[in-house]
């Protein structure tokens, strides 16, 4: 009878640990081309490109990354199989963040019960951090895929001491290694721990034997290595980094950035870490093996794989170069998770459980769908989305500048120039050649705004028209297009009838009519007319902004919406056949008031240039 119930307990813990890796898949590949690649991810995709040749892939990345290449040779082969799309390279990281959450089963029905390794899988899978990493195509997400199942088999390896639960803690340790170099320290910690076994806890008659099966998976770990070795001796030079030294607080805001910086995450994780510790501290071994004691040893085993893997880097950081940054600590995460299950699996009473996973659940989840709202909203920076409307209004295939020609090259064709330059750097060049000026796009981002001397902002106002200033989220595009100011006259905004209002910023329309300049001469040629308009409110009334006619000796050359948020320029290119006078039109024609908002109309400044053609 009893065998047949603890048969009927496994299913219901099978259903279980299927339903939570059903919803990690779900929250893993849900939306998952939402967001735009980054820099970081930028890199990846020019990196694992399947038509760069292996010579060429191998000199890439190890003069860009600053760490081993397996993970890069994964998503490569990925793309080679499936496309070069930012969806099959970001699916690595999905799946190695599915096959984590299941491994944080195995990992908590070894190091303490099965029940804590199917709350460890749970909190795992609704974890907010390891989400979004197991949505981004990196390798933080397969560094922590390597270094759990690491663990697992050190365990299998510590409490059998077979060779062959060691040469699979080897295979993994090597797999770590060769995913990030952060993973060094977490072998560093499983290092103390087989070393704090052979002095403490083997046996003595034991030792010699579990010594040299150590032995063994040393060499192994050394083999597997050794590909990395040379990139490591590489970056070891490093003596400058782009990371900034850390604030006084950074592992209590990494903590906090753990558990989503949720207030309700981070009481009910703090609540059943002190709840652990407490049964640490009283925790009596009544057994001569430590191994028997799962409190204790499960101790022992996550504090020194927390310890040192936090304190090393911390040391290096304060003694030569900073070093420290969330996303490389995610191996640690495993280890914060088993705590919290351990700690929630030793509470007795089964309501309380019941009511703490319950809040833990729910908490996770409004967290992600209604605090962060993370689905829908963007967060990182959006690289496709301003290149993308580059391509579409780039008709002329315009040179393209931006500090980093190569980030661009996922985005455009080879048909497109792509200047390396900053666009300060740009423009001070340009300006002592003795050539005609070209136009050109300029594009920024990566908490890098728009921004240029005053001698270069001179430089632009004069030779060039801002015809486009493109913003998205982190990054902004902006087309200059070329002009002659030699030929470029000045029309005079205080001579049109009837008279405009004087404003600091231009002139100002309040009422819908149609304000005519004074007239002038114009020769035979082609000429092009800039109209630099704004709307004002700043909020549009009734999702409207103000409306523009320009006209020409009262033919009409076009209309536009202008922009509540900023001066925008508008041209118009026309031909007169045969000199002579000419007078332009502007008209504002859907003036309204409502509830005290009244749409009004900026002129900031018109001109005309004549073409060479």
């Amino acid at each position: 009878m009893n065998k047949f119930f603890n048969q009927i307990l496994k299913f219901k813990d099978k259903l279980a640990l299927f339903g939570i890796l059903a919803l990690a898949t779900v929250l893993r590949f849900y939306n998952l081309d939402f967001q735009s690649i980054w820099v970081d991810e930028i890199h990846t995709m020019v990196e694992v490109n399947s038509l760069l040749s292996y010579s060429e892939f191998y000199e890439i990345t190890v003069r860009r990354e600053q760490m081993p290449h397996l993970y890069y040779l994964i998503a490569r082969l990925f793309s080679f199989l499936f496309g070069d799309l930012v969806v099959v390279v970001r699916s690595v990281s999905v799946i190695a963040g599915v096959l984590s959450v299941y491994g944080a089963f195995l990992l908590g029905k070894e190091i303490y019960s099965r029940k804590v390794g199917l709350i460890a899988s749970l909190f795992l899978a609704i974890n907010h951090f390891h989400i979004y990493y197991s949505q981004e195509a990196r390798p933080y997400a397969l560094l922590m895929l390597f270094t759990i199942f690491s663990f697992l088999f050190l365990l299998k390896f510590l409490n059998k001491q077979s060779l062959k639960q060691g040469m699979l803690f080897a295979l993994f340790s090597g797999l770590m290694i060769n995913t990030h170099f952060f993973g060094l320290f977490v072998l560093v910690s499983q290092a103390v721990i087989l070393i704090l076994y052979l002095f403490v806890i083997i046996p003595k008659k034991d030792r010699i034997a579990f010594l040299k099966k150590c032995v063994l998976i040393g060499v192994a770990l050394m083999v597997l290595f050794s590909p990395s070795i040379p990139i490591l001796l590489k970056i070891s030079d490093i003596n400058t980094f782009w990371i900034k030294p850390p604030s006084k607080i950074f592992y209590k805001s990494m903590f906090y950035n753990f558990f989503g910086n949720s207030e309700f995450l981070i009481y009910i994780a703090e609540l059943l870490l002190v709840i652990y510790f407490l049964r640490v501290l009283n925790e009596k071994n009544k057994s001569d093996r430590i191994s028997a004691n799962k409190v204790i040893h499960s101790f022992i085993i996550l504090i020194i794989w927390v310890f040192i893997t936090f304190m090393i880097p911390y040391i290096r950081t304060h003694a030569s170069v900073p070093m420290l940054i969330n996303r490389y600590f995610i191996s640690v995460l495993p280890a914060m998770i088993l705590i919290v299950a351990i700690g929630f699996s030793l509470i007795k009473s089964k309501l309380v459980k019941l009511i703490i996973c319950s809040v833990f659940v729910i908490a996770s989840f409004v967290d992600l769908f209604i605090v962060k709202d993370y689905y829908n909203t963007v967060t990182k920076t959006q690289f496709r989305e301003v290149t993308k409307e580059v391509q579409i209004k780039n008709k002329n295939n315009d040179p393209i500048v931006y500090r980093k020609s190569w980030h661009m090259e996922h985005f455009f064709a080879d048909s497109t120039e792509l200047i390396n330059s900053k666009l300060d750097n740009y423009l001070d060049k340009i300006k002592i050649q003795n050539k005609k000026y070209e136009s050109f796009w300029a594009i920024g981002a990566h908490s890098r705004p728009f921004k240029v001397t005053k001698a270069n902002s001179q430089f632009l106002e004069k030779n060039f028209y801002l015809v486009e200033d493109i913003n998205y989220h982190d990054c902004w595009a902006r087309y200059y297009l070329a002009k002659n100011h030699k030929k470029v006259t000045s029309i005079n905004l205080n001579q049109f009838s009837p008279s405009l209002i004087k404003r600091k910023i231009g002139f100002l329309i309040r009422s819908n009519l149609t304000a005519s300049s004074k007239k002038m001469f114009l020769k035979k040629g082609s000429y092009r007319l800039a109209v630099l308009t704004k709307s004002k409110p700043e909020e549009p009334i009734n999702n409207e902004n103000a409306h523009v006619n320009i006209s020409l000796n009262g033919k009409r050359l076009g209309g536009f919406f202008t922009n509540s948020e900023k001066i925008e320029t508008t041209l118009f290119e026309f031909d007169i056949d045969k000199g002579q006078e000419v007078e332009f039109q502007i008209t504002f024609d859907n003036d309204v008031f409502d509830h005290k908002r009244d749409r009004d109309l900026i002129i900031n400044k018109m001109f005309i240039e004549k073409l060479e053609k």
